[in-house]
């Protein structure tokens, strides 16, 4: 009998790790620090170029700073990203920790036509930092960027 009891709850251990992808639970559990999001309207082939900037003075609601720039021309376009914070002597701040980013670019039928994924960044406890990602050559047809930083201040 105990022999079968132990068996019955080795299988009902294996059949339920079986399902579980811990890659998967921490992409999924992963908060969203910051999001941004910039369009326009029209075709890019017609439209004369755009240039849009963001300017966030509390990244993902903590002491950072960012500035994003996005361009387009009719053979391409470019997206500027830059985090940094200042932190005085004797200050206290905590971490900021990036995991991810994501960048993702649509077409005026809301279709994907460009990703990627800048290397992610942190900023120690107490202690200022610069980040930057410059990504040229975007395709022209993009209608609609999306930025999104994972990560937490801790």
């Amino acid at each position: 009998m105990k022999h079968s009891l132990f068996g019955i709850f080795l299988l009902v251990l294996i059949l339920g790790l079986e399902g579980f992808n811990p890659k998967e639970a921490s992409a999924e559990q992963q908060s969203i620090l910051e999001m941004y999001a910039i369009s326009h309207g029209g075709s890019t082939g017609i439209s004369p170029p755009l240039g849009a900037t963001i300017d966030d003075q509390s990244f993902g609601g903590g002491t950072a700073k960012a500035r994003l720039r996005f361009e387009t021309a009719q053979d391409a376009g470019r997206l500027s990203l830059k985090v940094w914070r200042r932190v005085r002597s004797g200050e206290f701040v905590f971490a900021l920790l990036v995991f991810q980013i994501d960048v993702r670019g649509y077409d005026d039928q809301g279709q994907l036509v460009y990703s990627t994924s800048p290397e992610p960044f942190s900023f120690g406890d107490s202690a200022s930092g610069f980040w930057s990602a410059n990504l040229e050559d975007l395709p022209p047809d993009i209608q609609k960027i999306e930025i999104v930083f994972y990560g937490n201040y801790e």
